[in-house]
């Protein structure tokens, strides 16, 4: 706030009114701090993704109902686990896996 001492007309000679001055160069320093910093800042978030340790391409998610279709064909037998197709020697092996997995077991 700044007082004004010099002599007026209206009584005391004191004057009240807010020094808007600092304000003002406050507000253009950080208004400049601000244009400068936002064209440096990084865009998006780098993400490190955790890797899976194997290569799966059943799904499974935990206490999921697994899905078997054995679909006999004309001149061969297609076995499916969760929709994805897997051979004859593959089923066994790849089902009791996902079964070893599962709190309840739902097929």
């Amino acid at each position: 706030m700044a007082f004004s001492t010099t002599g007026s007309s209206e009584g005391s000679g004191f004057s009240s009114e807010i020094d808007v001055t600092p304000l003002i160069d406050v507000l253009l320093v950080t208004l400049i701090i601000f244009m400068v910093i936002v064209p440096v800042m990084p865009r998006g978030l780098a993400a490190a993704l955790p890797a899976t340790g194997r290569a799966s391409t059943v799904d499974e998610a935990p206490n999921r109902v697994i899905m078997v279709q054995v679909e006999p064909r004309s001149a061969h037998v297609i076995y499916r686990i969760n929709g994805v197709g897997a051979d004859k020697g593959q089923f066994g092996p790849l089902l009791s896996e996902l079964l070893s997995r599962q709190m309840t077991r739902r097929i």
